[in-house]
């Protein structure tokens, strides 16, 4: 994704500025992805229903993906 971003950039100035958000905002979602996860899971174990999560993680990159075909080049 991150690729995809610095490729989007129409400023080569800005580049430094879009990669560190990039790094940010990977670090958080690598911080705040087990803190939802790791209860979705345990519930789901409870209820029964072992794929949710999955489906859920699914879902979400699916909506990943069709958000970044949104993105357009400026070159």
């Amino acid at each position: 994704m991150t690729n995809r971003l610095t490729n989007v950039v129409s400023d080569s100035s800005h580049l430094a500025r879009v990669n560190g958000a990039g790094a940010a905002f990977s670090c958080l979602a690598r911080s705040i992805g087990p803190l939802i996860t790791g209860p979705l899971f345990d519930f789901s174990q409870k209820k029964g229903l072992t794929p949710l999560p999955f489906w859920i993680l699914g879902l979400v990159s699916a909506l990943a993906f069709a958000q970044s075909w949104l993105l357009s080049d400026h070159a």
